[in-house]
Formats: structure tokens, sequence, C-alpha cells
């Protein structure tokens, strides 16, 4: 897992260049930045292009990490194959945390 704001190889990168390697390494792209994200990945749609899945944190603050942790875990455990992922957008808060 690699978070871009951690890893000085992606660090600084823009979010096109993020969501390229994500695609070309076959990795779901988790993101807060639903502003960004969702027109680009609209435009790689209409462009004919794949990406690997992405799901847009909604519903919980960034210091809330064992949440979404625990969100994320749940609802990739329910699509666990990476090509279930595929040009997949999760849109809702991941999941009740409870």
């Amino acid at each position: 897992m690699h978070a871009a704001d951690s890893d000085s190889d992606l660090e600084g990168l823009d979010d096109a260049d993020l969501l390229e390697i994500a695609a070309e390494e076959g990795r779901v792209m988790v993101t807060f930045d639903v502003k960004d994200f969702a027109p680009l990945i609209t435009q790689w749609v209409e462009e004919g292009r794949r990406h690997a899945g992405c799901i847009f944190i909604r519903g919980f603050r960034n210091n809330e990490i064992g949440a979404i942790s625990k969100a994320l875990i749940k609802l990739l455990g329910e699509r666990s194959k990476q090509s279930e992922w595929i040009d997949r957008i999760s849109t809702d808060r991941p999941l009740n945390s409870d």
C-alpha cells in the first residue's frame, strides 16, 4: 500500500499521474479527494480508459483512521479479488464502522 503523501516517489505528483500509476500497478485508489478524482475518472471513462478501481472516502474525518481502516477492510473483503474492482467506483461512505 502506498500513501502519496508519505512515499517520496509519489509525493508531489498530480492526480492524473497518481491514477495512472494506480491503474498500471493494479491498485485500487482510495481517496478523500472526490472533488478532483471524480471528474478525472469520468474523463477516463469517456476516453475508454480503464482503472483499477476507486474508493471515495466520505463521511469520515482524516483523523478517524481506525474507523476508516475498519470500513475499508470490510468493503475490500466483500470484493477480495482485484478483478472485481476494475472500473468500479465506491462513492458512498465505505460502510458503517459499527
